[in-house]
């Protein structure tokens, strides 16, 4: 997964102007909150910081679902004929799957709220920026 810097406006020449990234194939297998932004002048791919309303609705939500899930799974099968053994224990593994994705929906709203974010990450790191490379001019 491509760690994209964090920032309202680009962070390589600070405009404005942006154009929206909507996922692609490679990317739509992680959970987004927001889309990630190109640079409309000097076309740097950046994320946008995560608003706290989203948050709060995703931990909600998660919360709800990872809640929810597991009560589902051990009330709705016991309404099907007990010889229905494989509707049974298909709905429970349908219900907790659901209740796992809630979990983690809720653990990335709260990561996001609590404020560690890709660009923390980077900062935290001691590694040296190398993408000021040159152009392969020499002087």
């Amino acid at each position: 997964m491509i760690r994209l810097p964090q920032s309202e406006n680009c962070p390589q020449c600070g405009s404005r102007d942006f154009i929206t990234l909507h996922s692609d194939l490679g990317s739509s297998f992680g959970i987004r909150l927001v889309y990630d932004r190109r640079c409309a002048d000097c076309d740097t791919r950046y994320s946008p910081p995560v608003p706290p309303a989203i948050s709060i609705m995703a931990i909600v939500v998660g919360i709800g679902v990872a809640v929810g899930s597991p009560l589902l799974a051990h009330w709705l099968p016991a309404h099907f004929d007990p010889e229905e053994q494989t509707v049974r224990y298909g709905l429970r593994a349908f219900f907790y799957a659901l209740a796992f994705v809630g979990f983690v929906f809720a653990a990335k709203g709260a990561w996001n709220l609590f404020g560690f974010t890709k660009s923390q990450a980077a900062d935290n790191s001691q590694a040296p920026d190398n993408s000021q490379a040159s152009d392969g001019e020499h002087s």
